[in-house]
C-alpha cells in the first residue's frame, strides 16, 4: 500500500531506480544504482546488497523476467545475475567474464524475448542465450579497418548451469 506505515516505512537505499518489473504473482522487483536489489510484496520486503548479504553488485542496470518468473539482472560490475525460484531463498547464478566468457562484466542492457532468448549488451560487446541452447553466444565489436569501422564477431561461451557464489 502507499501509506507511510507500508513496509515499516522502508525507503530505498538509492534514489536512482534503474529498473522495475512485476511478476504475475505481484512480486515487485526493483533494481537500483548503488542500492542493491529489492523485492516487495503486499506483506514482505527483502533487499540484497553487498553489505547485508554478499550480493554480487549494488548497482543493477536492468531487471527482467523469463517465462518461469526467474529474475535476470544486468549488473554494472558483476555480469549477469539470475535469481531462480522463490524470491526469499531461491538459488542464485552468476554469469561473467570469469565463468561464462562474457566480453566484460559491465552489462548496460538486458531483454528477454517471447521465446525466452536473453540478450545482454555490455560496454564492449553483447551476449545472447536461446532457451534451447546450453551456452551463451558472445558478440565482440572490433575495428576492421584503418577508418575505425566496427565489425562483429561471434563466439560460443560457457554452459548456463554454472552456479554463482551467493546463497540466501
Amino acid at each position: 500500500n502507499n501509506t507511510s506505515e507500508s513496509h515499516n516505512g522502508f525507503e530505498f537505499f538509492s534514489p536512482n531506480v534503474r529498473g522495475v518489473t512485476v511478476r504475475e504473482d505481484s512480486l515487485v522487483c526493483v533494481a537500483t544504482m548503488n542500492g542493491g536489489l529489492t523485492y516487495l510484496t503486499e506483506d514482505d520486503l527483502i533487499y540484497y546488497t553487498t553489505f547485508n548479504s554478499a550480493f554480487f553488485d549494488n548497482t543493477s542496470n536492468e531487471i527482467v523476467l523469463d517465462s518461469n518468473g526467474d529474475r535476470w539482472i544486468a549488473s554494472a560490475a558483476s555480469g549477469l545475475i539470475r535469481h531462480a525460484g522463490p524470491y526469499n531463498g531461491g538459488p542464485w547464478f552468476n554469469y561473467s567474464v570469469q565463468n561464462s566468457g562474457f566480453p566484460d562484466n559491465t552489462l548496460t542492457s538486458l531483454v528477454i524475448d517471447e521465446d525466452d532468448t536473453k540478450y545482454a549488451g555490455t560496454e564492449i560487446g553483447a551476449v545472447s542465450h536461446a532457451a534451447s541452447e546450453a551456452a551463451f553466444l558472445r558478440y565482440m565489436f572490433q575495428a576492421v579497418s584503418a577508418f575505425n569501422t566496427v565489425g562483429l564477431s561471434m563466439a560460443v561461451t560457457a554452459d548456463l548451469s554454472t552456479p554463482g557464489r551467493f546463497e540466501t
